[in-house]
């Protein structure tokens, strides 16, 4: 799965690229996978380290559909 912050990168550089505020630069993406299922493997990571890296509290929920 790809992390929290690999999707934050894409999408600050995406909205640098366009000049645009919208998620992504206003670009659509096609985000694909069972988001509650896999979760992110961080070595000697507590719950809650595991959790703070996911995508989904860092997706913004106006903007995404599920």
């Amino acid at each position: 799965m790809i992390s929290k912050t690999a999707l934050e990168t894409a999408d600050f550089v995406l909205r640098e690229l366009t000049d645009s505020p919208s998620a992504f630069g206003g670009k659509r993406n096609l985000l694909g996978g069972d988001f509650r299922q896999i979760l992110p493997v961080i070595r000697h990571g507590t719950k809650t380290t595991t959790v703070s890296r996911t995508v989904i509290p860092g997706i913004n929920s106006r903007s995404s559909r599920f």
